[in-house]
């Protein structure tokens, strides 16, 4: 019986080899080739071959986007509410009061309009003197005073 169970075992030996040697050979050889890994391989036979790290760049915000976070904006936006976009010599200031969320469609309408899409925009929080006069009075200061968004030029 024990004789049996040894040619049993080794007819079985034969038989995985059989079956796993072409893919183990297949997935081995390029391997030792060397044109598997590593940034300068290529990959395809028509891509270009890259030598370098990947390196993220900054995403720009644009007008649009300026657009967008007018759009989500509801009435339980944090403070300070009030919205003031800077194209050159123009100025458009809203606050996001109830009027704002009422006709929102007609202010980001007037907001469209004047701003050209795709412009890039500086996107930041002033706080200063509440006097714009006169930047040294500080005596009607109440923390943060509005979202200044520029256009970059």
């Amino acid at each position: 019986m024990n004789d049996m169970d040894d040619e049993f075992d080794v007819l079985l030996l034969i038989a995985v080899l059989m079956l796993f040697t072409p893919m183990m050979l297949y997935y081995t050889i390029p391997y030792f080739k060397g044109e598997v890994g590593g940034f300068d391989v290529q990959i395809d036979k028509t891509a270009m071959e890259s030598n370098s790290e990947i390196v993220p760049t900054p995403r720009t915000v644009t007008t649009d986007d300026m657009l967008y976070m007018l759009l989500v904006a509801d009435k339980y936006t944090p403070p300070p509410g009030k919205f003031r976009m800077v194209d050159g010599t123009e100025l458009l200031e809203y606050e996001m009061n109830e009027e704002f969320f009422r006709n929102r469609e007609a202010y980001l309408e007037e907001v469209r309009l004047t701003i050209p899409e795709y412009l890039p925009v500086d996107i930041h929080l002033q706080a200063g003197a509440a006097d714009p006069e006169d930047p040294d009075d500080w005596s009607g200061w109440s923390g943060m005073q509005h979202w200044q968004v520029e256009v970059v030029r």
